[in-house]
């Protein structure tokens, strides 16, 4: 099985040791791009979730 492409919030926060309101707040800036999963029929956004290749992206970006 491979792991899942998308994170949730928490599991982003896990993943870039962070904590959720950090990504949050980064998400807000525009420094994480978020990937916008309707709730089907017209409706509202239903969740945010964070592409693992963007997430890589910005850690080989912040590297010194």
């Amino acid at each position: 099985m491979c792991p899942p492409r998308l994170l949730s919030v928490p599991a982003t926060a896990y993943y870039l040791g962070l904590s959720t309101w950090q990504v949050r707040r980064l998400a807000q800036a525009g420094v994480l791009r978020r990937v916008a999963i309707p709730a089907g029929h017209g409706q509202e956004i239903r969740r945010h979730l964070f592409d693992v290749h963007d997430l890589d992206e910005l850690i080989a970006q912040a590297k010194v």
